[in-house]
């Protein structure tokens, strides 16, 4: 499996960008391909689905990290992390194929990387799916290789071989997960953060998006009316 490269970065200036809906268009949800094709029953997975969508409102991150781990309690005994890499690099390769990945976004991280900008993705989705994408943009050449190999992922860690969850990258949690992929102390990365991008400004985004001293929301259906509250400003792509 692919890995990050460059883990210990001593760059001060972190840009980080959100990858589902943000790097790629609305609708694209690499969590939810994946895990649709990793689980060994499908009418339980969405039997979980359900359960999240009724309670998700009242407890956003409890009933979210439930419905992850519920999910991989799903997946077959021997899944590896190779396994969901596998399958993540399958889904990561057809949005770029289904041309779903929004030029904005590729010339913001080329912007940043060009200005010296440590570029962070960090995804709620599991790790291996964040680092599908940068295989796959590197690729298909719509990142330098680079680029590519200086991107550092952040994303939600799980012990494959207990099937459990030891790092949930939602909301605060973006934040912790970079603050260990990187090294740093949390307050730090907290400080560091110069420019964030994400399309869910109160729920798994909202992390970065208000430590950045520069944060934008992305336009999409789902957010268009959700009052930003100063944690962002709203831009389309």
């Amino acid at each position: 499996m692919m890995e990050n490269l460059n883990t210990k970065s001593s760059a001060t200036k972190l840009a980080v960008f959100d990858i589902d809906g943000t790097i790629t268009s609305e609708g694209n949800d690499s969590w939810l391909e994946t895990t649709y094709a990793m689980v060994t029953n499908r009418n339980e997975f969405e039997s979980c689905l359900s359960v999240w969508k009724e309670n998700k409102a009242s407890d956003p991150y409890g009933a979210s990290i439930k419905m992850m781990e519920e999910a991989i309690s799903l997946f077959k005994q021997n899944t590896s992390s190779n396994c969901v890499f596998e399958a993540a690099c399958g889904i990561s390769f057809k949005v770029i194929d289904d041309k779903n990945v929004r030029d904005s976004a590729l010339d913001a991280i080329k912007k940043h990387y060009d200005e010296g900008f440590q570029i962070v993705f960090a995804t709620t989705s599991y790790k291996e799916a964040g680092l599908s994408l940068v295989k796959a943009l590197k690729e298909k050449e719509l990142l330098s290789e680079e680029i590519c190999e200086n991107i550092i992922v952040s994303g939600t860690d799980v012990d494959w071989k207990l099937r459990k969850i030891i790092h949930f990258n939602m909301s605060d949690g973006k934040l912790e997960g970079i603050a260990k992929t990187l090294g740093l102390p949390t307050q730090k990365v907290k400080t560091s953060i110069e420019y964030a991008y994400g399309d869910d400004p109160l729920g798994n985004d909202s992390g970065i998006l208000k430590a950045a001293s520069n944060g934008y929301v992305i336009h999409t259906n789902k957010n268009s009316t959700v009052e930003l509250n100063n944690i962002g400003e709203r831009v389309r792509w």
